[in-house]
């Protein structure tokens, strides 16, 4: 290995690894010139681990997997809480047998990338694999979500100009480079001006944010003067970060006040008026490196101890964070003291790129294959706390531009591109590659859910909803506003207003996501009154943003959407007329229901469906009309989160295990099974009074013809007649719906 470290590149391998075809391993040529007699390999046995760590010593290949596998076991163990299985006891090598069993290891491979060499769409493309081990058993497997050794091809004593891809020679696209501890700066210049002189307005002017249009009262760090400015006509940066936790002193220590605004907008005053931590100061630093002067943070650029300033701020993250020239990720720590890995002599990466020469290839050189610097998940994006926190989800979506700093490398994702600094995967500097592809997932900077699916889509947004409600807020109530700026550029891009989370034009459908065994989040939501001021309400139930955990938002359909919409088919409109309730009692209507000429189905009846407000709540708990002639007496107006609309109604007695799958004692002595899924702190074994409402037509995924109705499960407010929480959701035929014996009357859902 030090051999090979030393610049050497002599091939020196044991019997069994000879006998695997490194090359084909990593490459995939074009079907035009592939050899039939050499067949592509999909995975190779290398045998048990002792037996590898006996030919170590005269195989490079096999040291590189023995000192690979130690140093993440050893990583393991470091990070590692709970005891070693059966009370195993290792503070030595890398053990070669795991609970009982030989260590056997086999080679797989893992797609990178792919690209042609012509512009041809007909010509078939060059596979480009990273080659991963794993260990059977593995001592780590459970315990991270990547337990693969990976390996990525390096061409020893190679210039970007030695291998210009052909139909017979891949060329260094997909392959490795050595990286330094400390960053190199003109890597990340390199990237920017490629994305400013090659994407065009794809990157610049993205069909989701056609203007850049500044929030007003917008404060920028000077980062030559050191002080706070009113947002000039030019380009920023934004830092994304985690403030970590925090005291009560420290966080106001550490953000701009009231009383610091003056001293900070004077020259030189930043660093004195705060405490500012090293994130930032390191995103300071970066953003003169790279020849630019302004950088926005949230502690230091909205005035902290001012309610409506902040409450203002942050519904316009989107113009914030989509505004910025670019977008910068700390993710390499759990907090913000821990700066900007590579940015400081004082705080470089650690990298290892240990490697052995593997292939001698005519034409190109001497193939090596070498660590890859991202070695299992707890270096990974996704382990990261950033990437566990609520507000940091909109931050990275609305980035046109991210330079994403994790403790091992840098990565760059904009609108067009997708790099790496150990992995050339610039296709700007290699003029012979065509058309390429990157597997997203493959890379430390993304997730599985980041598949290149196009930006605040109706597809998109779903996905959203299932990702966001798996973070994490240190205050629960922000999950509205954390989430405003994904919002504001769904819906203007669809062109559909979206009320508490949920599309108007398809709310009947979006009111029916499952939130399995979740729990009720129960927080206050600070939401704008028409004077400006702030009113705290409730998170309605009816909202997936009221929930805790997994919660699995109605896939869309796009074909009901295009017979409701584009076709106009009436058949299809929602089956009621639904209304926002607003605080002085009148109502605003979300979905305006079918024609009175249209019949729903002969065995539903569908009575008085309008509201006319305003609606008074009883609250004396008087079985009453909700609909009265009381003028409203408020002035300021806000939305109360609450739902009215008329609808078909059933209480039964439920009985429910497991939170899902329940039955239905109904009133003849029958029973009804149903796929009902309830709140699991709601409901357990015990017989409850579960009340049934009825919100629209049931549509299986990606069909237009009705199967029924969807239901919500609702448990009735003891001290406000006809008002009730949502704690569950089912669907239901029509004939089993009629066997509930259900009633027509109007629905307050809080």
């Amino acid at each position: 290995m030090d051999r090979l470290m030393d610049g050497e590149c002599s091939i020196k391998l044991c019997r069994a690894c000879q006998e695997v075809n490194f090359f084909n391993f990593v490459y995939q040529s074009p079907k035009e010139t592939q050899n039939p007699k050499d067949p592509d390999p999909q995975s190779s046995s290398l045998g048990l681990l002792s037996d590898i760590n006996d030919r170590a010593p005269t195989c490079d290949f096999c040291q590189l997997l023995i000192t690979t596998a130690q140093e993440r076991f050893q990583r393991w163990l470091s990070r590692r809480k709970a005891p070693l299985p059966f009370n195993y006891e290792c503070d030595g090598p890398m053990p070669m047998e795991w609970v009982g069993d030989m260590i056997r290891v086999r080679l797989d491979k893992a797609f990178l990338c792919s690209f042609s060499v012509t512009p041809d769409p007909g010509w078939d493309a060059w596979d480009v694999n990273r080659v991963h081990a794993y260990l059977e058993p593995c001592p780590w497997y459970g315990d991270e979500f990547d337990h693969s050794l990976s390996f990525q091809p390096f061409w020893e004593n190679s210039r970007l100009s030695d291998h210009i891809a052909s139909h017979t020679e891949p060329g260094l696209y997909g392959s490795g480079r050595f990286l330094k501890p400390e960053l190199d700066i003109s890597r990340l210049q390199s990237w920017l001006h490629t994305c400013l002189e090659s994407h065009g307005n794809h990157c610049e002017r993205p069909e989701w944010l056609p203007e850049l249009l500044s929030p007003p009262n917008l404060r920028l760090i000077d980062v030559v003067e050191e002080c706070l400015v009113p947002a000039p006509e030019a380009r920023y940066l934004a830092l994304s970060y985690v403030w970590g936790e925090l005291e009560t002193g420290q966080r106001w220590e550490r953000s701009l006040t009231k009383k610091k605004l003056e001293m900070a907008s004077a020259k030189g005053g930043l660093l004195t008026a705060v405490t500012v931590p090293q994130a930032v100061k390191d995103a300071m630093n970066l953003t003169k490196r790279l020849g630019e002067r302004y950088l926005w943070v949230d502690a230091l650029c909205m005035v902290q101890d001012d309610e409506m300033e902040i409450m203002d701020a942050t519904g316009k993250m989107d113009l914030v964070f989509g505004g910025a020239f670019a977008v910068i990720i700390a993710a390499a720590g759990h907090d913000a003291t821990q700066g900007l890995p590579g940015i400081r002599p004082d705080y470089p990466r650690k990298v290892s790129q240990k490697r052995a020469a593997v292939a001698s290839v005519p034409g190109c050189g001497t193939m090596s294959l070498m660590q890859n610097v991202l070695q299992g998940s707890p270096d990974h994006l996704k382990s990261s706390k950033w990437n566990s926190r609520g507000w940091t989800f909109q931050e990275r979506l609305l980035a046109r531009r991210a330079i994403i700093f994790l403790p091992n490398q840098v990565y760059w994702t904009c609108e067009h591109a997708l790099c790496e600094e150990e992995t050339h995967l610039e296709e700007e500097m290699f003029p012979s590659v065509h058309r390429p592809f990157i597997l997203n997932q493959r890379l430390g900077c993304n997730d599985e859910w980041d598949d290149g699916e196009d930006k605040f889509t109706r597809q998109a947004f779903k996905t959203y909803i299932v990702q966001y409600m798996l973070r994490n807020f240190t205050y629960p109530a922000d999950v509205l506003r954390a989430f405003e700026g994904i919002a504001r550029r769904c819906s203007f891009l669809t062109g559909v207003s979206l009320h508490w989370g949920l599309n108007e034009d398809m709310f009947d459908q979006d009111l029916s996501f499952r939130a399995s065994t979740s729990q009720d989040r129960d927080v206050m939501c600070q939401v704008e009154c028409t004077d400006g001021t702030i009113a705290p309400v409730p998170y309605p139930t009816w909202s997936w943003m009221s929930w805790k955990g997994a919660v699995g938002a109605k896939i869309h359909n796009e074909d009901l959407y295009k017979l409701r919409w584009d076709k106009k088919d009436v058949r299809y409109r929602p089956l009621l007329r639904m209304y926002s309730l607003l605080s002085d009692g009148n109502v605003r209507e979300i979905t305006s229901g079918p024609p009175a000429s249209i019949t729903v189905n002969s065995s539903f009846e569908i009575g008085q469906q309008e509201v006319k407000g305003p609606v008074v709540l009883n609250h004396n708990r008087m079985y009453e009309d909700l609909s009265t002639d009381n003028s409203p007496t408020e002035t300021v107006i806000y939305d109360t989160g609450m739902l009215v609309f008329w609808t078909s109604h059933a209480a039964v007695l439920t009985q429910s295990s497991d939170g899902r799958d329940s039955v239905l004692f109904i009133d003849n002595g029958d029973t009804m099974q149903t796929n009902a899924r309830f709140d699991w702190s709601w409901i357990r074994s015990s017989k409850k009074m579960v009340d049934y409402i009825v919100i629209g037509r049931h549509y299986p995924i990606g069909e237009v013809e009705e199967n029924g109705w969807d239901v919500l499960a609702a448990e009735a407010d003891l001290t406000e007649v006809n008002k009730y929480r949502r704690v569950g959701c089912m669907n239901i035929s029509t004939k089993d719906w009629e066997r509930l014996k259900p009633t027509w009357k109007m629905i307050v859902l809080a």
